[in-house]
């Protein structure tokens, strides 16, 4: 895995307005970084672990570092355009679904991943825009 364990800027683009802008509540003792992919675990924002409910990504770095669910929280980003690395990305993937593994892994293989977008447009080997939005069922 590849969590993040320091602050990751990424570069954001958005389909329509300035982006969906959530704060979510954070996991107790559970730390969030800039540009990690956040997962939803019963209710909770942490970063995101194969098989969470997509939350979006953080949009600051927040550390929960109290033992309470909950007493912080996270603003995320819930939709727009993100530039990611995507193990195997070539032209042709255009409109392919794209998943996350972790806070910082991406691939094209839906396995046990959490489903976050779409290849919105090719940029380079294994680097690609990214179309994403959160929607909780």
């Amino acid at each position: 895995m590849s969590q993040l364990s320091a602050n990751k800027p990424r570069v954001y683009g958005f389909l329509s307005g300035p982006g969906a802008i959530n704060n979510l509540p954070i996991k107790a003792s559970t730390e969030i970084w800039l540009g990690s992919v956040v997962g939803m675990t019963a209710g909770y924002a942490r970063q995101l672990v194969s098989g969470d409910v997509f939350g979006g990504f953080a949009d600051q770095h927040i550390n929960n570092d109290i033992a309470t669910d909950g007493a912080k929280t996270v603003p995320v980003k819930q939709s727009g355009l993100i530039e990611l690395t995507i193990t195997g990305v070539a032209v042709t993937d255009i409109d392919a679904p794209v998943y996350a593994s972790d806070g910082d892994t991406f691939t094209l293989t839906a396995g046990a991943n959490t489903y976050i977008g779409k290849v919105h447009r090719y940029v380079s080997s294994n680097t690609a825009i990214v179309s994403y939005a959160v929607s909780y069922p």
